[in-house]
């Protein structure tokens, strides 16, 4: 029988001191920025969010470009990332690919919704 100590079992408690291998999620979450920060084109990698949906996962993603490309070069490398993503992540079947200009330094293009978060 196992001893309940302040509403957490004993066994609990001393499973809290095992090493424990890093969860497939975490592990994959650290895969997507590596491969999202290898595309040619991304300057910085921002918030990897995947979800399992059945049997395939999904993935939405936050990556930074020159905030001097045009919308069709920043689009372009938001495609390069998320083929990269489709490719290279296990049973990814979907990404979306979020692109944010990285500057002009002390701008925050998000600004406006900073009051929503």
């Amino acid at each position: 029988m196992t001893r309940i100590c302040s509403g957490v079992r004993a066994a609990d408690k001393a499973s809290r001191h095992t090493p424990v291998a890093p969860s497939p999620v975490a592990t994959t979450t650290r895969g997507a920025e590596r491969i999202l920060a290898a595309v040619p084109g991304v300057r910085r990698v921002g918030s990897v969010r995947l979800r399992w949906i059945g049997h395939a996962m999904c993935a939405e993603v936050d990556i930074r470009v020159d905030h001097g490309l045009s919308l069709i070069e920043a689009h372009a490398v938001a495609v390069a990332a998320e083929h990269r993503l489709i490719h290279d992540l296990p049973r990814l079947k979907a990404a979306t690919v979020h692109a944010d200009p990285d500057g002009p330094e002390g701008i925050d293009h998000h600004a406006p919704l900073l009051a929503h978060r």
